[in-house]
């Protein structure tokens, strides 16, 4: 018998993690089918979907390796591939054992559901068609809706907490609804509805103190309209309403090698277009500021590269943040307030390394890096002898 055989692995991503990675999703896979998929080799105690820049990646955690040991080693064996709607797809070991800045799965049923909308089409978005009462309208069908709490993403999307009668109620909406479109006869015929996805809260009761554009308790009509309580509301988000930013602040451990902006560039760049990047010292360390065009980028290379090292052998380990910061100044413009800082532009890459059609591996990005050292005239991101750049495998299959 043949097995099936993965050629996208790196030797990297060999050693048994709780969390799994796939690659080469159906793109409007939703997160149950994920969950669904996995549940029969251990439980899943968080996903993170729609990775990559196709959006057909995602990320699986395990609550033991041995769950996930199960799963890897039952296709790698196998002579038919893992698939979902008869796509082969690839899953391997993904270099981590917990995810962040994800909401935890939950299978304990509670009366308050928190819904993410995506797929917004930006004609609606603009409009403001996806509010707090079109939802009451689309969950009111199914159960009688007591709270509501909606949240605008500042990079886009929304996020809702409904509160129903009980736990039951809320299970049965959420049997009915989730992964389905916003019925489109709500949003003006449009050919493009939002899709609801949704997991159990783990707050049982909805603390509303006004009634406003974006929190509702239809159970007390006496309560006086006025602001959101925001505090409130950013407790309840999986990420904080000021943590998400295009800008990542980078941090280094174990550092032996300098940090140069070509080296930034170079790792960075693996998971998209890297616009600036500014290098300074804080007291006494390095810390690099790296800008992308948009909030989900940044998020991916975040998720992808924190803990890693910057250099082969566990040189230079990267700790990534979101940062303060939304537009470094271009290199060589007049400072705003600081005139003793200096921001930099990422040089322009003759090629970006990011290709839709091809798979990057570790050794790819390796080959990538020496051939821009090359062409810089040698090394420049270390002195002499000063290991490979490193970076964590990206797929992005079509």
């Amino acid at each position: 018998m043949q097995h099936f055989h993965d050629p996208h692995i790196s030797p990297q991503f060999t050693r048994p993690t709780k969390v799994i990675h796939f690659r080469n999703l159906p793109f409007d896979l939703t997160g149950e089918e994920i969950r669904e998929f996995c549940a029969p080799w251990g439980t899943v105690v968080a996903v993170k979907e729609k990775v990559g820049a196709n959006k057909n990646q995602c990320f699986v955690e395990f609550a033991s390796i041995d769950q996930a040991l199960s799963i890897v080693n039952h296709y790698a064996s196998s002579a038919n591939p893992a698939s979902f709607r008869g796509r082969p797809t690839w899953l391997s070991y993904s270099g981590r054992d917990k995810l962040t800045n994800v909401s935890p799965t939950s299978d304990t049923p509670t009366p308050v559901l928190q819904v993410t909308v995506t797929n917004i089409a930006p004609d609606l978005a603009q409009s403001g068609a996806i509010n707090l009462d079109l939802l009451n309208v689309v969950f009111g069908a199914f159960g009688f809706v007591k709270k509501v709490i909606v949240y605008n993403k500042p990079e886009g999307g929304l996020i809702a907490w409904l509160q129903f009668l009980d736990a039951t109620t809320a299970a049965q909406v959420r049997q009915t609804l989730q992964g389905q479109q916003i019925p489109r006869n709500l949003v003006n015929d449009h050919p493009n509805p939002p899709v609801l996805e949704m997991v159990f809260s783990s707050q049982p009761d909805l603390n509303i103190r006004t009634q406003s554009y974006c929190t509702r308790d239809f159970m007390n009509a006496a309560l006086p309209w006025g602001d959101p309580d925001w505090n409130y509301i950013s407790a309840l988000l999986p990420v904080g309403p000021e943590g998400a930013s295009n800008v990542l602040s980078v941090s280094f451990d174990s550092m032996t090698y300098p940090v140069t902006v070509d080296g930034i560039h170079t790792i960075f760049s693996t998971y998209g277009t890297v616009q600036k990047v500014h290098i300074f010292e804080r007291e006494g360390k390095t810390v690099a500021l790296v800008q992308y065009p948009d909030v989900r980028t940044a998020d991916m290379a975040k998720q992808a590269l924190e803990g890693h090292a910057m250099y082969d052998g566990g040189h230079n380990v990267m700790h990534v943040t979101y940062s303060k910061h939304r537009n470094l100044r271009p290199y060589g413009a007049p400072p705003a307030a600081a005139p003793q800082q200096q921001a930099y532009a990422a040089p322009p890459p003759t090629r970006q390394h990011y290709d839709p059609n091809v798979v990057v591996t570790g050794e790819d990005f390796v080959r990538q890096h020496e051939r821009v050292l090359q062409q810089a005239g040698g090394r420049t991101a270390g002195p002499p002898g000063a290991p490979s750049y490193g970076a964590p495998a990206v797929s992005v299959l079509l």
